[in-house]
């Protein structure tokens, strides 16, 4: 779902951007482009998993790394 919204979503960015007189907007605005794609990812993956009845309160395993401690790690 999330890659099947992202493509639909940016087809209609990009697409529309085009329209609208930017021909080639990854290449003149790359820190832009980076961003509607991962919104684009973003956006419907969060849509679906709302769907799907997830909760929107975060997780301990969503807030913290992987193999990251809470704790400080003295040197020995």
């Amino acid at each position: 779902m999330m890659c099947a919204g992202a493509i639909v979503l940016s087809l209609l960015f990009f697409g529309a951007a085009r329209l609208l007189g930017f021909t080639d907007l990854p290449q003149t605005a790359p820190e832009l482009s980076a961003f509607v794609v991962a919104l684009n990812l973003s956006v419907p993956m969060a849509v679906w998993m709302r769907f799907r009845g997830m909760e929107w309160r975060p997780r301990l395993g969503t807030r913290m790394p992987h193999g990251v401690s809470a704790r400080r790690v003295e040197p020995g």
